[in-house]
């Protein structure tokens, strides 16, 4: 549906009322893309090569990950 996040809460199907356990579940949209925050780290997630990576933090640790030899 082109969200970038899907908010889950359990049902009561029976009485059509939240089931109340506390449990929420998040799925993510890994091909969302946009300039939001949310659609730079899907596009970083995808990247092979930590230099085509947007986000500063994940391409500093991409890169000494893949390219330090003590990463």
């Amino acid at each position: 549906m082109g969200k970038p996040i899907y908010r889950i809460e359990r049902m009561n199907l029976n009485t059509g009322k939240p089931y109340g356990d506390g449990q929420h579940i998040l799925y993510v949209n890994g091909e969302y893309e946009s300039d939001s925050d949310i659609g730079k780290l899907m596009h970083d997630f995808r990247c092979s090569n930590a230099d085509d990576m947007q986000l500063p933090l994940m391409k500093k640790r991409a890169k000494y990950l893949k390219k330090i030899q003590r990463g």
